[in-house]
This record gives C-alpha cells, structure tokens and sequence, in this order.
C-alpha cells in the first residue's frame, strides 16, 4: 500500500485526504507506526488537513505497536496533529492504554470523555475496566463496573467478563 502511494507521488497525481488516509490505514493493519505517522506529516506537507478517520488509524496503530504514549500525545494535540476526537479516538487510546497496563492512564482519558459532549459507550467503559485488570488492580475494575450503573450505559457481557 505505501508503493502504491508512493508511485502516485511520482505519478505526480495529487494525493488526497482519502489517498492518504487510505495509506494510513494500510499501516495501522500492519502496526507499522512509525510509518502512519510520516505519511500523516505528508499531509501536511501537502496541506492536506487530517480528518479523525486518518487520525484515528494512526492512533490505532500506535494501539497495535504498543506507543500508547504517542497516541496520547496526537490525542492531546502535543504531537504532530490536533483533532476533535470523537468516541472511537477515546475507545483506542483507552484499550492503547490498557495493553500498557495504564489503567490510571485509561481511567483519566475516560473521566475526560465524560467532560466532553462525547458520551462514553460500553466499549469504553469495557476497555477501561480490562485496563484496570491488567494493571492488577481487580478493586478499581469491580468499582468501574458498579459506576456504570450510574451512568446511561448499562454494562453488558464484555464489560462484566472484563472486570
């Protein structure tokens, strides 16, 4: 997928949002991080403005490349773009963080989804919940797990088999 990028560079076609998103995603399949995020600086180059689909691919492959921390830091707008998340950014950089064992991490991006006009969804809760459990904190995950009955999102399968 980034040689067929690339030929479309030298092709001198000008490469779009879609193209570039595109080649994003190709990376975020194969964890390739690293390479997510030069083709995200391409589209700066080519002033070209990041949509939250390419956004999020690139902190999706963070996800799957273990870089929790610079999935942040694109989320947070203190890396190389700033984006208006929406519940599948939060869904990622929880469960990215999450895989890390951060369940403090998880728990501080869930607070701030909930300060926002973006709603946490079960998956949300359910990612958060897992990171509590591989941090080896099984107190906080039953306490997530209570919270939510206070909460518009009931808890479902995956959220109580997480805790």
């Amino acid at each position: 997928a980034l040689a067929l990028f690339a030929a479309l560079r030298r092709a001198v076609l000008e490469p779009t949002t879609i193209s570039h998103s595109s080649a994003i995603s190709a990376c975020e399949k194969c964890a390739e991080w690293q390479s997510a995020f030069v083709v995200l600086a391409d589209m700066d180059r080519a002033v070209l403005e990041p949509d939250v689909i390419s956004c999020n691919s690139v902190i999706s492959a963070c996800e799957k490349g273990a870089e929790w921390k610079r999935a942040v830091a694109l989320l947070t707008g203190t890396g190389q773009s700033v984006i208006n998340p929406d519940v599948v950014s939060y869904n990622s950089m929880i469960s990215s963080c999450g895989n890390a064992a951060r369940w403090q991490s998880a728990l501080v991006l869930l607070a701030t989804m909930a300060q926002t006009i973006i709603e946490p969804d079960p998956i949300s809760y359910s990612s958060a919940i897992s990171a509590y459990e591989k941090g080896a904190n099984w107190q906080g995950a039953l306490v997530l797990l209570a919270t939510m009955g206070w909460t518009t999102t009931e808890p479902n399968t995956i959220s109580c088999n997480a805790a």
